[in-house]
């Protein structure tokens, strides 16, 4: 049986828009079984929106994206993940949204897949977090 990992959007939104890490985070779905908060979905929609205005990718194109997380990853409620999630980003001067992640990995002893590096970083020392990042997986 696979392992569960918990995924950021910084890793599933490269499952679905080419660029050089695609091939890291498609590796990484191979690996693990993601789960992830519903927060994910609304990260990337806004990331598809980006695409779609920089001209990248059509609006049909960006809606049937949309459709596909739910069946790519497991989403998860966080409200009761909040305060843990608002003490880290005050604590580590980093945003919420990615916070939400860290708190569902340390929450669900599971390991933590990110394509932020800075998130990354900050968050390296933090007891009980094995952070995995798309330059792990590539091997670099």
């Amino acid at each position: 049986m696979i392992p569960w990992a918990v995924f950021d959007a910084s890793v599933v939104f490269r499952w679905m828009a080419e660029d050089p890490w695609s091939a890291a985070a498609l590796s990484a779905a191979s690996t693990y079984a993601p789960v992830a908060p519903r927060l994910l979905s609304v990260e990337i929609a806004n990331a598809l929106r980006t695409q779609v205005k920089a001209q990248r990718y059509t609006a049909e194109w960006a809606v049937t994206q949309i459709g596909r997380v739910p069946q790519l990853v497991e989403l998860r409620d966080y409200d009761r993940l909040l305060p843990m999630a608002l003490r880290f980003g005050i604590d580590r001067d980093h945003g919420v949204y990615g916070c939400v992640y860290v708190a569902m990995a340390l929450d669900r002893g599971l390991p933590f897949v990110t394509g932020d590096n800075r998130l990354a970083r900050k968050f390296a020392e933090v007891p009980g977090l094995e952070i995995i990042t798309l330059a792990d997986i590539a091997g670099q």
